[in-house]
């Protein structure tokens, strides 16, 4: 508005607008990886009928490190594909039943190598609590499921590296190291 009083007035060397700063080598993995990931809407999920990746507006999350957390967990979903490593889960899975809670438990996992792969510190997943007690339910039942989680979430990031490496093999001047 025009003709405000100084005291309303906006200080416009305070005012900020948030940018969202890439990782270059987290940016190239992703692309690399081939998965169809679309930024849109306000949750982040992967589809396996459609074997896509839903996440919101990069500029959505409070920092980069956020983003690339929440992304790569849902890479890590994408890898179970059947075209893939076929873990199988997202057949008969639901919200709160064990098996969907142990494949969270991998794409946890599976996020966390990724993101100490590219050196962030610091990321969390921001609904990663609502999943602790299916998380607990699973580990009580199951005295191995960490075990076996965090071998399917190795397999996961091995898997991403190895595209990643290919894609290197056929493009020049392409890093994937942060």
């Amino acid at each position: 508005m025009e003709n405000l009083p100084a005291e309303l007035q906006a200080d416009e060397s305070v005012i900020t607008t948030k940018v969202f700063e890439p990782c270059g080598a987290a940016e190239n993995f992703l692309l690399a990886s081939g998965a169809a990931i679309t930024h849109k809407g306000g949750r982040a999920f992967y589809r396996p009928s459609t074997d896509e990746i839903y996440v919101p507006p990069r500029e959505a999350f409070t920092t980069p490190e956020n983003y690339y957390a929440t992304v790569l967990h849902e890479l890590t979903h994408w890898t179970g594909h059947a075209s893939r490593l076929d873990r199988n889960f997202s057949k008969t899975s639901r919200f709160g039943d064990e098996s969907y809670a142990f494949e969270e438990l991998v794409a946890e996992l599976g996020a966390a190598f990724l993101v100490g792969h590219f050196g962030f510190v610091a990321a969390t997943v921001e609904n990663h609590a609502s999943y602790m007690a299916s998380w607990i339910k699973v580990l009580k039942n199951d005295k191995n499921a960490i075990f076996t989680a965090a071998k399917h979430a190795g397999a996961a990031m091995d898997y991403l590296l190895d595209i990643a490496d290919k894609t290197v093999d056929q493009r020049d001047g392409y890093k994937i190291a942060a």
